[in-house]
């Protein structure tokens, strides 16, 4: 198993410490643990029971940030607002009054300021196929995005 403790790693996934505990870690079956390298930017998925790396994703800057933005308020959405802060310079609130401003004048308008969350989120999206196909980044409509699991496939019997 290759160790991502060489560089600052936090280990989400571990049930038994609740110091350690984030609502998202309930997405994934008791036997995976997921980690996080900041530094990297890698997203590790590990099997405890056996100990081995199942799938590891690493992303870019700005995908990493929304992904944390949505890990952080799971089982909530993330609005528009937080996910563009995270992207630029200007804060939530700066983004609350620009976007509340935008809906009464040119709503047609979100669309373009809304484009640097779509780019990342694409990617994240890409990733995230690859690394637990069965988590989804959902849109909230008119609102912003939350993380999911795909509902289950019943079998064709």
């Amino acid at each position: 198993m290759r160790i991502l403790s060489e560089n600052p790693t936090l280990v989400i996934g571990q049930r038994n410490e609740e110091s350690t505990k984030i609502p998202f870690c309930d997405l994934f079956p008791p036997d995976l643990q997921l980690e996080w390298n900041t530094e990297s930017r890698i997203l590790s998925l590990l099997n405890i029971r056996e100990p081995h790396i199942l799938a590891q994703q690493q992303f870019t800057r700005n995908e990493w940030l929304l992904l944390m933005s949505l890990i952080k308020c799971y089982p909530h959405y993330t609005p528009h607002e937080m996910l563009l802060a995270e992207l630029t310079l200007l804060s939530y609130d700066d983004w609350c009054q620009r976007l509340q401003k935008i809906r009464q004048v040119q709503p047609e308008s979100i669309i373009q300021e809304l484009k640097p969350v779509y780019r990342a989120l694409s990617g994240v999206r890409t990733k995230l196929k690859k690394f637990y196909p069965q988590l989804k980044i959902l849109l909230v409509r008119n609102m912003g995005y939350a993380i999911s699991l795909a509902p289950a496939r019943k079998s064709d019997h």
